[in-house]
């Protein structure tokens, strides 16, 4: 099961250093990751957001687009899921026996079974159920329920054991850390920006905000009888709203990528509105 939420969104702890400090650090993450992955000559689109305060840099956020990379700084296999392996369990009483020798254990514990509740009127192909005279005390409840035991006893066990991270966590270039982005609690699932420029289209705006989806999903619309795959944007004269899939967490990490976005020219503030 895919546990990952986060669509590529990365904290990087980068203090006063510059936007080409930043990049740098991003590409060394790329390039990490692939020589991790055993794959060579991968160039991912990435966007990287320097977070300034008071006109300095102060931290910084970026997005990549090849989702496996946050995957494994998140200690999760590429796909999302978790890095467990099942392994026999020593602890077992049964572990060190062949499947041969297992199944005679098997056999010989439940015909032990079958004698004690059925007066010791044991043949090698009986079947006590349809032949053999329980004794008084017999409950068939009581039968089951050990014979289950007994299997189950017999059965193999397996553990799970926890898989190293693929990437290490933090990781760390240029003494600068770079971790997977936590999601901003205070955003829905929409965000809104005003004062948009006539020329400013809604494309303009769904190509730089569909890369955040994470899901893939859509909503059917009633009146024109299409899917209306998320982000879905709605303009009016100079007011856009982006409405993100509201089971994902998408809206929540495009925030921290897009809050200051500028298209054609243009600074547009977003907003959970």
């Amino acid at each position: 099961m895919n546990i990952s939420t986060n669509p590529g969104v990365f904290y990087i702890q980068s203090g006063a250093n510059t936007y080409k400090v930043v990049e740098s650090v991003v590409k060394s993450l790329i390039a990490n990751a692939y020589k991790v992955l055993g794959e060579k000559n991968k160039n991912p689109n990435y966007t990287i957001n320097v977070v300034k305060v008071g006109g300095k840099p102060v931290y910084s956020y970026a997005f990549i687009e090849d989702k496996r990379i946050i995957n494994m700084l998140q200690g999760l296999n590429t796909d999302g899921t978790k890095r467990i392996q099942l392994k026999p369990d020593q602890s077992c009483k049964h572990y060190k026996l062949k499947p041969n020798k297992l199944r005679e254990s098997l056999d010989k514990s439940l015909k032990s079974l079958y004698r004690e509740y059925f007066d010791n009127m044991w043949e090698d192909n009986f079947k006590p159920e349809l032949h053999m005279k329980p004794s008084k005390s017999f409950s068939w409840a009581d039968y089951q329920e050990e014979e289950d035991s007994i299997k189950y006893d017999h059965s193999p066990k397996v553990i799970k054991v926890e898989l190293p991270p693929l990437l290490t966590t933090p990781f760390t270039s240029e003494g600068i850390n770079v971790l997977p982005a936590a999601p901003r609690q205070d955003v829905k699932n929409k965000l809104a920006a005003s004062g948009l420029g006539n020329n400013i289209t809604v494309d303009d705006i769904r190509s730089i905000f569909s890369k955040y989806d994470s899901r893939g999903n859509y909503r059917w619309n009633t009146k024109t009888e299409i899917r209306d795959y998320f982000p879905i944007v709605n303009k009016t004269s100079d007011t856009v709203t982006i409405e993100f899939d509201p089971y994902s967490l998408d809206s929540s990490y495009a925030i921290h990528m897009q809050k200051k976005t500028i298209i054609k020219g243009q600074e547009l503030l977003f907003y959970s509105p």
